[in-house]
């Protein structure tokens, strides 16, 4: 049907012209009322997203129409595309019609309108706010749309744009108001926030759980590791919009033509752009950053001498060679006249001293908010109840030191030695306090050191100040010298009352070490010191990250990144100090850091202290981090990148999602930094834990190019048709497994050739990997339930009507409590019949609700005249649509009976009920999710499927992290796989019989209703089974989870189950005797102890650890063992077809059954073949050590590879032959019999060949005869 639809296209028309042509006939076919005319662009897309969201597989039948049209793969229904491939299709398809350019350009236009226009909506600074940014983009979109009569398009579909094309390349316009209204669009903060955003975004995050704070360094991380080449330069698209919106504001207006260059391939504007932005940035960091701004007054500090010597010469100029010594020791001893000042004029030149004391409150006054942040840092990492001590104590100044005057043993001694001969004071790079709350003092020290301060409770343990003193060495030798503290309770000593917030004990702190700095410097300032020198005095104490300096200086590069994680962990960013240690502040309830005006009122930093710290040259920011940035195991970092060739799906950008190896390297870079930074250590554990789902092996693969390029790209070859007897290839991106759409060929000098369209959009094909077994759960699943017997095991009987129902529900009403097996005898059905669909209470099963809400207009409207008790209990079994029905049968006539009025009434109760409960849940539900995620779209389906009494939802794929609570009652197949579910506690649909929650993140198994037939688990965390299964389950995947036991009671009626990828050991599940397929491939199996039911068709036990299996089932049909390490096998079941046990140690191959077809026993020890079945096709007996084969090769055998032996010589060519490998043997001779007309590959390299027969068209070496394709007979 759908192939009809896309060969009535003519083939002379566009290829946008030819795709809304097939969409309209698709569409015109569902909707039979509507004439849906291709050139009515609002009609049709309004069309296509009801479509979407009422039809389940809506989505994909669109995204396979349009790839059709192309002729590209996903284009026919086994070409398989997963949910974000065919969201894109589809939303690249609305861009192209709605805006007609790239939404990225479609933004751009709107923003440079906007901005031309200038009606109120910008900011002081002329920036665009989020908030008229997107009013802007929702006036275009409500606008008439091309095509006859005009229309409009409809709020669904405004919301689909919005939802699936605008917030994902916008994704700043999906915050709400409050937190949108802090950035204004095109500024550099908003640029950090949108690609911290964007690249959270393609990693699958959900926005909810991450603050603005941590999406705005997610973006500055993100531009530190593309900096440092820790990514491939293709991530940089994220900053695209960043930079060039900035340019918008930054430089004169431009045209839009001139700004869509920018999305041009390889634009040298958009690599300039980018740059500026980046640029830009950087510079603003530099003047802004409180560190920065104090290193740089640091090494531009003046001693008195040279600052006279410079002002002398700017404003007093002597004679060319003139020594000026003497004038600037004159100068500096008082004021000095100057009879020559560069403007002519003469007078007293500026107090030397007020210019000194300026140059050093200036210092100063940048320490405070360096020292603030550092101290808060050190409060913020002591523990918690030591926080919550200082908090509520008086807290004052004390001091200490170790003293040996208790050694001296006469007065006369003491007055002689000077004191400092017997004591070691306390560094001047402690402070020590004393806290005191609740009759308990404790002791803290506060000690600078290279990184910044730290922060301990020290008491009175004397061994604890050792490193505190001036001489550690001398306190902790001599026993002579005793630790001395004093407590002091002077008002002047005083830090913070008990009252008092910790704010003002910092600032106290602050306020003391910078009175002590400009003490420091004034002393400096009168020594004729050069700057080297104060630096050495001052760096230690004063200047914060010096052993970031001195480690890099000299090249101790493993301290390094220590430095970095304590740096970044510092500041905030986007100029928000919200929260500067909130940790801390939230614990001791001391309300936000930010209240500490006096410390941090200065602080305007814009990044992580990564960047910050590579200032210009001289300062001592670029020693600290420029090293470290380079050596933070660049080889961890960098690994190989995907180009933009191979990662971004061409022409299709909604939506990048990482593969592995990026996710990887994020990964590693946030474990270097040991858990410092926290945005990235978060980072870290997300990502861990959705890598750990994506188990998909790397597809195989090999490298094409094409014509006229060297730079070689993966390609994989598809199965199913050919193109000019050639074979199919697609591009693919490894790492993800995405295909690219265009089908190709591949000659023989390995280029790419591009299949003519027309030929390309009749091709069938599937891909060959990771696609095996489509079809068999359902043939499985369908083959189980035949062979269920009817009754209460789930198969409803057929002979019972919704009238016969309405009747038990009346009689039990009349007869309560009524009596089953009487009512039963007299419809002639047996009381277990009976049951199945009704209750003794009087009340419905589910298959008796599902019966009678099927009913027809007639039989419901037998309802008219029961009593209204029992009229409300039959209406609660129907579904929303039966309701509907209900009402529509009973339209308002004149002169009505009051029964039907009553009956309508309540029908109209009902369905008002239904839909307040399950709407006002959905809404709760989608109100509070992210707006990454696809609620809004799960929400539309689900009410859909309500008003619908749909039997089928899915909602996979859409990136939800919860499920509502409800489900609507008539969903039978649920599909809720792909998204990202930690757990499912929800209400199950009452007749649920099928659910997907595959690829999610759930620990455990849930708890499903007993009419669930299939479950489809795979690819989830579950370690073990503790919940009971379903009682009627016939299907389940259990695949690629952690299962290591199975203790679970398995259910009778189970056909099919599959525990591949897990982490069994041992196998001794009691297993039901229905079982027609078990799948263990890929465990740890030692040994299968479980005895397998006789009914079982098909076994897979490869890739394990097995030595032997003892029996195999008496039915087999398909038996696979490959790589195990097994030595023999027992006897083969009569009815095996299939056989393989590649890669064992098997040294005897059992007799074959006479039915078999396909046999691979390479790679392992066999030595001798008896007589082989006629039915065989294929027969592997590759590197094994096959000296000869007893009797003919089969008769209908048309693959035989028998490589790598010790054959001497072959049987017969059977008359079927195909294919023949037969290197690396010992052949002298080939037989002598005809050649068959369908041999096609002849191999007989490296045999021992004397002779050829004739008829074979190859040349002959002694010992070598190269492959040859045989041309047609």
């Amino acid at each position: 049907m759908e192939r009809d639809v896309v060969d009535s296209v003519p083939h002379k028309k566009s290829v946008m012209t030819k795709q809304k042509l097939s969409i309209s006939v698709l569409l015109s076919k569902h909707f039979t009322a509507r004439n849906i005319d291709h050139h009515d662009n609002a009609l049709l897309i309004n069309s296509c997203v009801e479509y979407i969201l009422t039809k389940d597989e809506g989505l994909a039948i669109v995204a396979r129409h349009l790839k059709r049209t192309l002729g590209e793969f996903g284009g026919h229904p086994a070409e398989y595309l997963t949910v974000e491939e065919n969201f894109n299709t589809v939303n690249h398809w609305f861009c192209q019609l709605i805006f007609g350019c790239p939404v990225e350009q479609f933004i751009l236009n709107v923003l440079n309108s906007s901005l031309k226009a200038d009606h109120g909506s910008l900011t002081d600074d002329r920036h665009l706010t989020a908030a008229s940014l997107l009013a802007a983009i929702n006036a275009v979109i409500d606008k008439p749309q091309l095509g006859p009569g005009s229309r409009y398009l409809s709020a669904e579909t405004k919301t689909w744009i919005i939802n699936e094309i605008i917030f994902p390349i916008m994704p700043t316009l999906s915050l709400d108001a409050t937190k949108a209204s802090l950035f204004a669009v095109g500024t550099l903060n908003w640029g950090y926030l949108h690609a911290g955003m964007r690249l959270a975004n393609s990693l699958g995050l959900a926005n909810e759980e991450w603050s603005i704070e941590e999406m705005i360094q997610l973006g500055y991380s993100l531009e530190d590791m593309l900096a440092e080449g820790a990514l491939p330069e293709w991530m940089s698209i994220f900053f695209d919009l960043s930079a060039l919106f900035y340019h918008i504001y930054s430089t004169p207006p431009q045209s839009t033509e001139e700004l869509a260059v920018f999305f041009q391939q390889n634009s040298p504007f958009r690599q300039r752009v980018i740059t500026d932005y980046f640029s830009a940035n950087s510079q603003l960091k530099e003047s802004s950053n409180p560190f920065i701004l104090y290193h740089k007054a640091i090494d531009n500090f003046k001693t008195r001498t040279k600052t006279a010597e410079e002002k002398l010469k700017s404003d007093c100029p002597l004679a060319d060679g003139s020594d000026y010594t003497h004038y600037i020791n004159q100068y500096k001893n008082g004021p000095i006249f100057c009879l020559s000042k560069p403007d002519g004029t003469s007078g007293y030149l500026s107090d030397i001293d007020s210019i000194y004391s300026d140059q050093i409150d200036n210092i100063a006054s940048l320490f405070i908010p360096v020292d603030g942040l550092l101290i808060a840092h050190a409060f913020e990492k002591l523990a918690e109840a030591e926080q919550n001590f200082i908090s509520s104590a008086a807290v004052y100044t004390a001091s200490a030191y170790f003293s040996a005057r208790g050694s001296l043993r006469t007065q006369q001694a003491i007055r002689v030695i000077p004191r400092h001969s017997y004591t070691v004071s306390l560094s001047h790079s402690v402070d020590l306090f004393s806290a005191t709350a609740q009759q308990e003092t404790r002791m803290y020290a506060l000690e600078s050191t290279a990184q910044g301060y730290t922060l301990s409770r020290v008491d009175e343990d004397q061994s604890l100040y050792y490193e505190l003193m001036e001489d550690p060495q001398k306190c902790r030798t001599d026993s002579d010298y005793k630790l001395k503290i004093n407590y002091h309770r002077l008002k002047s000593n005083n830090l913070k009352d008990k009252v008092d917030n910790v704010e003002e004990m910092i600032s106290r702190l602050v306020e003391q070490h910078k009175n002590y700095l400009k003490t420091q410097l004034h002393q400096q300032g009168y020594e004729e010191t050069s700057q080297q020198h104060l630096k050495r005095i001052l760096l230690p104490i004063f200047i914060p990250f010096y052993g970031c300096y001195t480690d890099a200086r000299d090249r101790k590069t493993e301290a390094i990144p220590a430095c970095l994680g304590d740096l970044i962990s510092l500041l905030p960013v986007g100029g928000m100090a919200v929260s500067l240690s909130a940790r801390f502040a939230q614990r001791t309830m001391l309300g936000s850091i930010v209240a500490f005006r006096r410390t941090i009122s200065s602080l305007a930093a814009r990044q992580s202290l990564s960047v910050a710290l590579k200032s210009a040259s001289g300062h001592l920011i670029k020693y600290g981090i420029a090293p470290a940035m380079s050596t933070i195991d660049r080889k961890a970092l960098t690994g190989i990148g995907i180009s933009t060739f191979d990662a971004v799906f061409p022409g299709v950008g909604l939506s990048v999602r990482m593969g592995h190896k990026i996710v990887r390297q994020i990964i590693n870079l946030a474990k270097k930094t040991k858990g410092r930074i926290g945005v990235l250590t978060k980072l870290q554990a997300k990502l861990a834990q959705s890598t750990a789902l994506r188990t998909h092996d790397i597809a195989p693969h090999h490298m094409a190019h094409f014509a006229g390029l060297e730079q070689p790209v993966p390609v994989v070859r598809l199965l199913g048709h050919q193109a000019g007897g050639h074979d199919v290839y697609l591009r693919i991106n490894p790492d993800t497994n995405t295909l690219y759409g265009t089908k190709y060929t591949l000659s023989a000098e390995n280029t790419l050739q591009k299949i003519p369209l027309p030929l390309a959009r009749r091709l069938h094909n599937i891909l060959h990997y990771g696609l095996s077994g489509r079809g068999a759960p359902r043939a499985v699943e369908g083959l189980g339930a035949r062979n269920q017997p009817s009754g209460s095991q789930g198969v409803p009987f057929q002979d019972i009507s919704a009238d016969q129902l309405i009747k038990w529900a009346e009689y039990h009403a009349k007869n309560s409590p009524g009596d089953m097996p009487s009512f039963a005898m007299k419809l002639g059905i047996t009381l277990n019949h009976l049951e199945y669909f009704a209750r003794a209470d009087g009340s419905l099963t589910i298959h008796g609700q599902r019966l009678l809400s099927n009913a027809g207009i007639g039989t419901l409207n037998e309802m008219v005249y029961l009593p209204p008790e029992l009229q409300k209990q039959i209406l609660s079994y129907l579904d929303l649509t039966s309701l509907k029905n209900v009402v529509l049968a009973l339209p308002v006539l004149p002169q009505e009976l009051i029964q039907v009025t009553n009956l309508r009434a309540l029908s109209h109760e009902r369905i008002n009920s239904l839909r307040s409960y399950y709407y006002s849940t959905w809404e709760s539900w989608r109100s509070i999710g992210s707006r990454g995620s696809r609620r809004w779209l799960a929400g539309s389906r689900m009410r859909t499927c309500l008003e619908n009494a749909q039997t089928e939802l899915s909602i996979g794929g859409f990136n939800l992290r919860t499920l509502p609570v409800h489900f609507p009652p008539s969903v039978r197949k649920l599909d809720v796989s792909a998204n990202h579910l930690p757990d499912l506690n929800i209400n199950w649909p009452p007749a649920l019989a099928e659910v997907n929650f595959s690829f999610n993140q759930l620990n455990s198994f849930p708890t499903l209703p007993d009419s669930v037939v299939t479950v489809h688990a795979q690819s989830n965390r579950i370690a073990s089974l503790d919940a009971p299964l379903p009682l009627n389950l016939v299907f389940l995947d259990l695949s690629n989870n952690r299962i290591s036991s199975l203790s679970v009671s398995l259910p009778p009626m189970l056909a099919q189950l599959n525990l591949n990828g897990n982490q069994l050991t041992t196998f001794d599940t009691s297993l039901p005797p229905m079982l027609r397929s078990l799948q263990l491939q890929n465990n740890r199996l030692t040994r299968i102890s479980a005895s397998l039911p006789s009914e079982v068709l098909f076994l897979d036990v490869s890739r394990n650890l097995l030595t032997q299996i003892s029996h195999l089932p008496k039915k087999l049909i398909r038996f696979i063992a490959n790589d195990n390490n097994l030595q023999n096998l027992p006897t083969l079941p009569l009815t095996l077809k299939h056989l393989d046990i590649a890669n064992n140690n098997v040294m005897i191959l059992p007799k074959l059954p006479k039915k078999i077809q396909y046999v691979n026993a390479g790679h392992n020890v066999i030595a001798y073949i008896d007589l082989l079945p006629d039915d065989i096709t294929v027969l592997m007996l590759q590197h094994n050590i096959i000296m000869r084969i007893r009797g003919d090769l089969p008769l209908k055998l048309k693959s035989l590879i028998i490589n790598n032996n010790l054959l001497g010589q072959i049987p017969a060519w059977p008359a079927n032959l195909q294919k023949a490998i037969l290197s690396h043997n010992h052949l002298t001779l080939l037989p002598e019999a005809p050649i068959p007309p369908s041999l096609r590959l002849l191999d007989v390299r490296h045999n021992y060949l004397t002779a050829i027969p004739e008829g074979l068209p190859i040349h002959t070496h002694s010992h070598f005869t190269p492959q040859r394709a045989l041309p047609p007979q």
